[in-house]
């Protein structure tokens, strides 16, 4: 399957700061995996952190925001929260019913009807 839509690629520790900015205050489990999931799924490293010289990546934005719903419903986070943070990602769930995580091809569509019930 080739994914055909495009989006620019997003570095999570921005989501993470906007999120902060709009004083959301998210749990450090979904913190992790935004960061894990960057980390396994980068499509460039574009710097590293100052205090630490950790890579900073960037990963697909839609890819991301179907995986933190995914995430968001197995940590039985707050759907406002949730929501709110899926408002600060300029991009779709998945591309066109499907998401990569590392290797794997998931299918978001129930995520997409999940959140969209709610």
């Amino acid at each position: 399957m080739i994914l055909k839509n495009n989006y620019q690629a997003i570095e999570p520790m921005s989501l993470i700061v906007r999120a902060e900015e709009t004083k959301l205050i998210l749990p450090s489990a979904l913190i992790e995996e935004i960061e894990d999931f960057a980390e396994r799924n980068s499509l460039a490293v574009v710097g590293h952190t100052l205090h630490d010289r950790r890579p900073l990546h960037r990963c697909c934005p839609a890819c991301l925001k179907a995986h933190i719903l995914k995430v968001s419903e197995e940590l039985n986070l707050n759907r406002k929260l949730v929501f709110q943070l899926s408002r600060t990602l300029p991009s779709p769930i998945g591309h066109n019913g499907y998401y990569i995580d590392e290797d794997k091809l998931i299918n978001a569509n129930l995520l997409y009807k999940i959140w969209k019930r709610k």
